[in-house]
């Protein structure tokens, strides 16, 4: 390249930069601001989960010895939809048997399911759980509407759901439905 292509290409440069200076500015202002933004929200939502695994912690401590206040931590935790946090809030009142109505328990799960971010073995395991839990006292069609996503699918979790079906059914006294699900179970 010539020193006068060079200096032509320099000046082309320049008077573009001239002509949309303020254009330049205001994209720059914009990614600058847009770069804040995100680290700062990065930032919020490290100290929220810093502050969820204090309160989940706390709530562990004293589970033994004030339960209400650690119920009432660990749903709070729930309803937060922490990835690593609500799942375990679950498990530990699951595990402790704290004394819920079946419907808060069963809202509960809908919660931990719901989470967005959750690995999909992890929520086909909440779902299996909840059709675990629901096999305690609910109904037939509301069990199967639960555990069929995971018998239809080839989940890892697929022949917990009809083993939990076969038992279901063998425990009321239903044999050749529970058949079914034992040949199922054996395809």
């Amino acid at each position: 390249m010539s020193e006068q292509e060079i200096n032509s290409e320099k000046n082309n440069f320049t008077s573009f930069v001239k002509k949309r200076k303020k254009t330049l500015i205001y994209i720059c202002i914009i990614i600058v601001s847009l770069i804040i933004a995100f680290f700062t929200y990065k930032y919020f939502k490290q100290q929220e989960h810093i502050k969820t695994s204090e309160q989940f912690n706390s709530a562990k401590i004293k589970i033994s010895k004030n339960l209400g206040q650690s119920t009432d931590i660990l749903i709070n935790i729930i309803e937060k939809k922490n990835e690593f946090y609500s799942p375990m809030s679950l498990n530990l009142l699951l595990e402790k048997k704290i004394n819920l109505p079946n419907e808060k328990i069963l809202e509960l799960f809908d919660k931990v399911i719901e989470i967005r971010g959750l690995e999909k073995n992890t929520k086909n395991l909440y779902i299996l759980k909840k059709g675990l839990f629901l096999s305690d006292f609910s109904d037939e069609n509301t069990i199967l509407k639960t555990l069929n996503p995971l018998i239809n699918s080839n989940s890892i979790w697929r022949a917990q759901a009809i083993i939990i079906l076969e038992k279901y059914y063998f425990a009321n006294n239903e044999f050749e439905k529970s058949k079914q699900y034992n040949r199922m179970l054996k395809k």
